[in-house]
């Protein structure tokens, strides 16, 4: 009597190359008996899909005896475009219970560590068949040597019917065969040339196969390292995921967490930034993803203190992609300073974020809501924005050169100190309010290199002394090391021979005093570092005292954005002059410039008298503007 052996039902399944397959899934428990199991194994290399099919009784006449390994394959290399797409196997076995699903399961695992490298197999085994130069090929025939094929003949086959009965063809394709085959649109049906990754008794077409393709075993070991390599890779990526995720939550669950303790997102943000470069694309969107589920990195939860701060954190290539499973929902996102290139927003709410400062060159947004976002200061050279709501978003000292603005709403657009030179960017069209909300050029540099109209305003607040005078609230401080300067109100003090410029009032400097007050250039930095920046400095002078040596000063330093002096400008009165009288001085700013401290005072030697506050310089209106170089 025959034996019988269990074997799995009919079913049909799925796998990705890189799930593990090591039990059946519920669909496929099934089993029923018979003296020989079926099975059909499909690796398709361009969805990186498995297709496994058992019970499907599709070989006959195999003459195979019991404990034997059936096979039957067949391969077409084709000369045209002679990568592999895809291989099937075909199998029945007589030698165990389940035996159908023993060799899936080591079949699956051979094929996996064939995969790697498999570019570079394919490139050899076509240069071997099928020289780039010549109409007619070559292929390998039974006795492993290259034979001619007909003119009309564009790929070469291997046909294995019965490996163990050694019942086998290899060679050209017939004509018939090799026609029908790319009417299909077949490139590849088995990868057999893979070699060795079956079982059995097959020494002949091994020695074979390893002698005509010279695949020798160091090269196959060095495969097989690789693989094991990028297994052990994968896993040290998982553990450090799963690490990252578990420590965070345990944090977030501990009772005596306050995100408000910089202590702890301390702790979250250096655990994160670690994290982020260890990881590849993938797994880096997840910790995002991760953060903002837990609204660690959302501007509408609490104040940007108690926000994990993810500047310069390297999340290059990651993509957001609204999909069935992920509504790409990050509205509030909070990714200031990050540093990034290449990242995707595809189809994603991202009204209100934040990316303040970040680096984000070559950055894609496409159909996405990005009402009331904030990119100032942010680098977006070569960034792609394509049919977005793009209302309201601040722009302001962003980087926008080469960029490309397709088809999206613009409305209410803050471009202040925007560089747009070489952008897609209609001006003329953007200057058209839409109804009463017009977009913003302010010290913008267009697609052609010219700038927009520059804002010309004063920007020394206070330079009539007003403020101090009538409400003692002013901007300007008493400078280190120095008296104080005042005001005097020429409406309470009738005594004064001097008349203000501006109102009724105008600075005392006595001895050793100053003042001293900050101003913040950076929306002046684009045209400040092509050098078309100038300053216009004026103030009204007058020194009451008997000593002509005696002067007022207003003193200009500038300052990197990094706190570092860089140039400094001082406008001084005229000696021995008792009344105001006007001074200015015209200049470049200097490039790299983003604030300059101006500061207020007098020189005023030391008398013997008893009084020396007596003798004091007067200071008026003290202006500063900027414009453009050809304005000047």
């Amino acid at each position: 009597m025959t034996r019988q052996y269990q074997c799995v039902q009919y079913c049909v399944m799925y796998l990705t190359f890189n799930e593990t397959f090591d039990t059946l899934p519920s669909a496929c428990n099934a089993t029923y008996q018979n003296n020989e199991c079926y099975s059909h194994i499909g690796f398709n290399y361009v969805t990186n899909l498995i297709q496994i099919t058992f019970g499907e009784q599709s070989i006959e006449n195999s003459n195979a005896g019991p404990g034997d390994y059936y096979i039957s394959q067949e391969t077409e290399m084709w000369h045209e475009a002679y990568n592999i797409q895809w291989t099937t196997s075909k199998h029945k076995c007589y030698h165990g219970d389940l035996c159908d699903f023993e060799y899936s399961k080591a079949k699956i695992l051979q094929m996996r560590k064939l995969t790697t490298g498999f570019n570079q197999f394919q490139q050899k085994l076509a240069s071997a068949l099928l020289p780039a130069e010549a109409n007619i090929i070559g292929c390998l025939s039974k006795d492993g040597l290259i034979i001619t094929c007909g003119e009309n003949i564009k790929s070469c086959s291997l046909n294995i019917d019965n490996v163990y009965a050694n019942k086998s063809h290899q060679g050209c394709s017939s004509q018939s065969d090799d026609q029908y085959r790319k009417q299909l649109g077949i490139l590849e049906e088995t990868s057999y040339y893979l070699n060795a990754w079956y079982f059995g008794p097959f020494p002949l077409i091994f020695g074979i196969f390893t002698v005509v393709f010279t695949l020798k075993q160091d090269s196959i070991a060095r495969i097989n390292r690789e693989h094991d390599q990028s297994l052990a890779n994968e896993l040290r990526k998982q553990t450090v995921y799963d690490t990252y995720i578990d420590d965070i939550s345990r944090l977030l669950l501990r009772r005596d967490f306050n995100r408000s303790d910089s202590s702890y997102l301390k702790i979250i943000r250096t655990k994160t930034l670690s994290t982020l470069r260890q990881l590849e694309i993938e797994r880096k969107r997840e910790i995002i993803l991760f953060l903002y589920e837990n609204e660690l990195i959302q501007n509408n939860k609490c104040p940007i203190e108690e926000l994990v701060a993810l500047d310069n954190g390297d999340l290059i290539g990651i993509e957001f992609k609204h999909s069935m499973t992920f509504r790409c929902e990050l509205v509030n996102l909070y990714l200031a300073s990050i540093l990034v290139s290449n990242i995707i927003f595809n189809d994603c709410q991202l009204r209100n974020a934040d990316f303040n400062g970040a680096s984000m060159v070559q950055a894609t947004f496409n159909d996405s809501i990005m009402s009331s976002g904030n990119f100032m200061n942010s680098d977006l050279t070569g960034a792609s924005f394509n049919e977005n709501n793009m209302r309201n978003i601040k722009f302001a000292g962003a980087t926008l050169t080469r960029a490309r603005i397709c088809n999206s709403i613009l409305e209410q657009v803050d471009f202040t100190n925007a560089d747009l030179i070489e952008s897609n960017a209609n001006i003329d069209q953007l200057m058209i309010p839409i109804g009463e909300k017009a977009n913003i050029f302010i010290n913008t540099r267009f697609p052609n290199g010219s700038f927009s109209a520059i804002n010309r305003s004063q920007l020394i607040l206070d330079g009539s002394a007003e403020e101090m005078c009538t409400t003692k609230t002013t901007p300007w401080k008493t400078a280190v090391g120095f008296e104080n300067v005042t005001a005097i109100n020429t409406g309470n003090e009738s005594s004064t021979p001097l008349a203000p410029i501006d109102g009724h009032c105008f600075f005392n400097c006595s001895w050793n005093s100053q003042a001293e007050q900050l101003v913040h250039i950076q929306h002046f930095s684009l045209l400040i570092d092509n050098e078309q920046a100038w300053y216009n400095l004026s103030a009204h002078f007058a020194c009451i005292s008997t000593n002509q040596n005696d002067k007022a000063y207003v003193q200009i330093e500038y300052v990197t954005d990094e706190n570092a002096d860089i140039d400094s400008v001082r406008l001084e009165s005229d000696k021995g002059l008792s009344s105001f009288h006007f001074k200015y001085q015209i200049g470049l700013i200097p490039s790299g410039a983003r604030d300059f401290s101006v500061n207020i005072g007098a020189d005023i030697e030391r008398t013997s008298t008893n009084n020396i506050s007596a003798p004091y310089c007067a200071i008026d209106s003290v202006t500063y503007f900027i414009f453009k170089k050809e304005d000047k």
